[in-house]
């Protein structure tokens, strides 16, 4: 390995987000499927209303965008303005 330069940590962030946003999108169409048997299981185990079970589920899939956007598009878009 060359050590970091541009064009490497271009390629690393570029990977990175195709990654982390096929991996939120495997969690959405998941969470599309499964909740109805997340409602039950955190329900059952932790007594937890389905409003809330969504409440945390939406506010955690919000948390990792904002996350995506700052941790790995913004550094990415830089180093492709870099160039």
């Amino acid at each position: 390995m060359d050590g970091f330069n541009v064009e490497n940590g271009t390629r690393f962030f570029m990977w990175a987000s195709i990654i982390s946003i096929g991996m939120l999108w495997a969690t959405v169409i998941l969470w599309r499927f499964f909740r109805p048997m997340a409602h039950r299981i955190h329900g059952g185990l932790f007594g937890v209303k389905p409003e809330t079970v969504d409440m945390a589920a939406y506010a955690f899939l919000g948390l990792w965008k904002i996350l995506l956007v700052v941790l790995f598009l913004v550094p990415w878009l830089a180093l492709l303005v870099m160039g």
